[in-house]
């Protein structure tokens, strides 16, 4: 599943009418929109390294965080995925991509009751018909009617 359209927050200061992006989080922007272009380039040791900078230097972003449990995922470093993606479903509780990603994670990893809740809540979240059916298989094959 690859990340298209991610949104992300800046943190902004508004002073005497105008607008500033703070630095940290103009920086933070920077290396989010680096990963995602390394990313979708296919470059992913370099998305990786990106987006753990720019998780780091915005903590509250959860699309960083979605991203970052996307690339790690990819890189096979599922600890650190599933950190960054519960990270996200804190931060965003409502992430449907978080609970599709983080089920998965869960159930390779054996750890099915969390795998089960994450698909229920995928189900409950999600209204892509196709991705709540496979969500769905998963829930059976764990043996959860």
């Amino acid at each position: 599943m690859r990340l298209s359209s991610p949104l992300w927050s800046i943190g902004c200061l508004f002073v005497a009418g105008a607008i500033y992006a703070s630095p940290a989080s103009t920086l933070a922007q920077q290396h989010f929109l680096q990963g995602l272009a390394y990313e979708r380039l296919g470059r992913i040791p370099e998305a990786y390294a990106e987006l753990q900078l720019a998780s780091a230097l915005s903590p509250l972003d959860a699309q960083a965080a979605l991203a970052l449990g996307v690339v790690a995922t990819r890189l096979g470093k599922l600890d650190a995925a599933q950190r960054a993606l519960e990270q996200s479903i804190t931060l965003e509780p409502n992430s449907v991509a978080s609970y599709f990603q983080l089920a998965m994670i869960y159930e390779s990893k054996k750890m099915n009751e969390r795998a089960l809740d994450s698909w229920h809540r995928f189900v409950g979240l999600s209204q892509d018909d196709l991705l709540k059916q496979e969500a769905q298989k998963h829930i059976r094959h764990l043996g959860t009617p």
